[in-house]
């Protein structure tokens, strides 16, 4: 059965993002295609490979078990519907480990410099936008890319902020919020 071509060139598309995001995780689980530090040409070579058109390069922070760390990707969605799911290419993380919260060496965030380093290149490369909207300290609140129209400022610091509606500090970024329990009631 032949489709109509906008049919046809749409299901190309689709097909294209489930192998690029079944070899990305197929790759990733085992470390080869996606480095854990990503190198500008690294970065560079994983969304040119991958055929798709990146609109924006984002750093976000992210953290586990094994503490925080820095996720850089390319923001590959289509620009006609901002509500449809979006398609990224994950291009590395950057992490230090964080036994120097313990040691009480928190900042500064090398993983952060290193981040923006490789990702300001990396835009620049494409002619696009670089995203990193808490670069100074770790914030999971942050909108990406795509979202920061949504966002609302921290109102001590500006740190743009996409919270939950049931997130007990609503307004306030993570850190101000310690900041503001140490200080105490006025």
């Amino acid at each position: 059965m032949d489709l109509p071509k906008p049919i046809s060139d749409a299901l190309q598309r689709l097909l294209l993002k489930v192998k690029v995001a079944r070899d990305q995780a197929e790759h990733s689980s085992v470390g080869q295609a996606i480095p854990k530090r990503p190198t500008i040409d690294d970065a560079i070579e994983i969304i040119e490979t991958s055929g798709e058109t990146p609109r924006a390069i984002e750093a976000l922070w992210d953290g586990d078990t094994t503490g925080w760390f820095v996720r850089l990707a390319a923001d590959c969605s289509e620009p006609v519907n901002p509500s449809e799911a979006h398609f990224e290419l994950h291009l590395g993380t950057f992490s230090n480990g964080d036994i120097r919260l313990f040691n009480g060496h928190v900042p500064p965030w090398p993983e952060a410099v290193e981040a923006s380093t490789v990702g300001t290149a990396v835009a620049s490369y494409f002619g696009i936008p670089f995203f990193f909207p808490s670069p100074s300290r770790p914030e999971d609140d942050c909108p990406r890319w795509r979202e920061q129209h949504l966002a609302s400022p921290c109102r001590l610091c500006g740190i743009p902020l996409l919270q939950q509606p049931t997130c007990p500090w609503r307004g306030i970024c993570y850190q101000c919020h310690l900041l503001e329990q140490r200080k105490g009631p006025p």
